[in-house]
């Protein structure tokens, strides 16, 4: 892996301006994505992650969403820098991204293979036939039998995880420098779960990309991350890698999520599990986040902390970090 990123998101800040008044989903995020890297961001549902990928490709829905702070570099260009046109020519060339849901993100009234030349005619300047040819090749590319015939289906009669593929390789088929797959493996059985990851990983050992893994599953990035972004309430709360987070989690909310997954072989009948909500992005909440769902809570939590180097290349937003790692486990449903 590259010392160099190739994508950087600094202090990036989103708000949603609404009837109610304006909130903040997305909180000073910042991160790298190196070459041949793959980084895990994760977190529960409406913490923000989501939104964030979007951000970085400008695909918040604009108004009500507005970036209103902070930066993201690909290599040396800041795309929030670019004007529109400048801002299409890298999406799905040099940054691409898979989607959360293959059937909603397809267009159910063109074929898969003409989805995936439409891409390429608008960013490689392939004519229609040897457009169609590079996407019946990618479609190989990514393990789909019968290429050449699936590239003349239509999304509805492909299964979950063979429109997944076609999401894959709609979005390699440039070759991008930076791949955003947000939940890839989401719907799918555990089986085409375990497939689809080692698709990527070999995608990516042939293409050098960097890859941003968004999911809610500490086991799938386990296994295929080199560092893990977690996110809480629009913040990154932990950031290390997935040796540091998996043997010393430094916030609670990482010890949390840990404790919360199913281990084979336990004989427990009750997952221990994080009391209470994420709070909506539109609450106030005096200090640190976290802190009324934290058992490890202390008076100094309302003040909110700052990400606190736990040792090299670890950080955490959290005073009670050391406290955390030596006790280290959520407590147990009795």
């Amino acid at each position: 892996m590259s010392d160099s990123p190739l994508l950087r998101v600094s202090n990036l800040t989103v708000a949603l301006h609404l009837e109610g008044g304006t909130s903040l989903p997305v909180r000073d995020v910042s991160f790298d994505v190196g070459a041949s890297e793959t980084v895990g961001l994760v977190g529960e549902s409406g913490c923000g992650k989501s939104m964030t990928a979007l951000s970085i490709l400008r695909l918040i829905p604009k108004p009500p969403a507005e970036i209103v702070a902070g930066s993201v570099n690909l290599s040396d260009v800041d795309l929030l820098k670019l004007d529109s046109n400048g801002i299409r020519r890298v999406r799905g060339n040099r940054v691409a991204m898979i989607f959360q849901e293959p059937m909603t993100s397809l267009n159910p009234v063109y074929s898969c293979g003409e989805q995936i030349a439409e891409v390429l005619r608008l960013h490689s300047g392939l004519d229609r036939r040897r457009a169609w040819a590079r996407a019946v090749e990618m479609l190989d590319r990514v393990q789909i039998p019968n290429a050449a015939e699936r590239a003349r289906e239509y999304p509805h009669q492909l299964s979950g995880g063979m429109r997944q593929r076609v999401m894959i390789a709609m979005a390699i088929a440039c070759n991008p420098e930076v791949l955003i797959a947000d939940e890839p493996t989401t719907a799918l059985d555990v089986t085409i779960q375990r497939e689809i990851l080692a698709l990527l990983d070999e995608l990516q050992a042939q293409l050098g990309m960097g890859i941003l893994h968004i999911t809610h599953d500490l086991a799938v990035v386990s296994e295929s991350a080199h560092r893990i972004v977690v996110m809480y309430a629009g913040q990154v709360v932990e950031e290390a890698s997935v040796d540091q987070l998996f043997s010393a989690a430094a916030h609670p909310y990482s010890l949390g999520l840990l404790a919360s997954r199913p281990e084979l072989g336990a004989r427990r009948s009750r997952l221990p599990v994080i009391e209470g909500r994420v709070p909506e992005p539109s609450q106030e909440v005096e200090g640190c986040r976290f802190r009324e769902r934290c058992p490890f809570a202390v008076d100094r939590c309302t003040e909110e902390p700052p990400l606190l180097e736990v040792s090299n290349g670890h950080r955490a937003r959290c005073w009670e970090f050391e406290r955390v790692q030596r006790e280290g486990e959520w407590p147990r449903v009795q």
